[in-house]
């Protein structure tokens, strides 16, 4: 180990600082509330696994390369192997980095190979701010959304006929281990059309009574996971913004103001679709009245950018 901290110190020694294993769990504070502070404070880790028990690692290293590699990622973990080290077989698909016994257990022996490797790796970690974490748990529905939705009633207009409204857009939401009291995000484009229809819902005319287009952005407030599965929460509309010219008038011959945001909130039920572990069925209405109300999906954004 000591072998690795100076390597690491010598490389980085302006942007990086090696914290020895040992060195994170200080006198009184139980090993896995250590743990938890060395996973919120460290960037990447380095475990090295050595022979001691009948040619294998001691559990505990495997435990903890499990736990920090959960964690922070793979790619933000090395694995060092030292000598003939057995390792469990699902890990041997790892890149590892080889060190030989150079005399005595205490000294290791880094080839010029594995130094290129373990360097290019370093200088790819993430940078850390002190007082901010670089890890934290939250629930697995914490993640970007991308949201469909049709709406059956907009603006206290029913979507009869061949009227529509429709919005596409993403909904980010930050949610506790624990599912409750979680927050997000969301903003979206919503199309509106209507067109010139006689009684019987025919169009009347080739140009529409009303087209625009809008961009919303709202915010989640009250995020809660239910014991079905189900995540509700309440939505707030921070800002809507009129994309472009309307076409027409509404059937009441109004238009819609950029400054016209209805404070009302809504209520949203995003309900698990079982034949798709990353999608979800959508239920939207207002609390106050049927005012608006949509039905729609929400597909899981499996990128990283959180």
């Amino acid at each position: 180990m000591a072998t690795i901290c100076r390597f690491v110190n010598e490389v980085a020694r302006d942007k990086i600082k090696a914290l020895p294993w040992r060195a994170s769990f200080p006198l009184g504070l139980p090993t896995f509330q250590a743990l938890e502070r060395m996973l919120q404070t460290c960037s990447g880790a380095i475990l090295v696994a050595s022979p001691e028990v009948e040619g294998s690692p001691t559990p505990n290293v495997m435990l903890e390369f499990g736990l920090v590699a959960g964690r922070m990622g793979l790619s933000n973990v090395v694995l060092c192997k030292v000598d003939d080290v057995r390792i469990p077989s699902d890990l041997y698909s790892l890149t590892h980095i080889e060190l030989k016994t150079v005399n005595q257990p205490e000294e290791l022996h880094l080839s010029s190979e594995d130094q290129y490797l373990l360097r290019d790796w370093l200088t790819s970690l993430p940078e850390t701010l002190k007082g901010i974490p670089t890890t934290n748990l939250v629930h697995g529905y914490t993640g970007r959304w991308d949201v469909k939705l049709k709406f059956d009633r907009w603006r206290d207009y029913p979507m009869t006929g061949k009227r529509f409204a429709t919005m596409d857009g993403r909904l980010d939401l930050i949610i506790p281990p624990d599912g409750q009291h979680g927050f997000g995000l969301g903003q979206g484009d919503v199309f509106v059309y209507f067109p010139h229809e006689d009684s019987t819902g025919l169009e009347t005319a080739a140009d529409p009574l009303y087209e625009a287009r809008f961009r919303t952005c709202w915010q989640a407030e009250e995020v809660r996971c239910q014991p079905s599965g189900e995540i509700t929460y309440k939505a707030r509309s921070l800002i809507r913004t009129c994309i472009g010219k309307p076409i027409g008038h509404l059937p009441d011959g109004g238009t819609l103001a950029q400054s016209d945001v209805t404070p009302w909130t809504f209520t949203w039920v995003l309900t698990p679709d079982l034949t798709n572990e990353f999608r979800m069925t959508i239920a939207v209405k207002t609390d106050v009245a049927v005012w608006s109300s949509a039905s729609g999906e929400a597909e899981k954004h499996l990128g990283r950018y959180l």
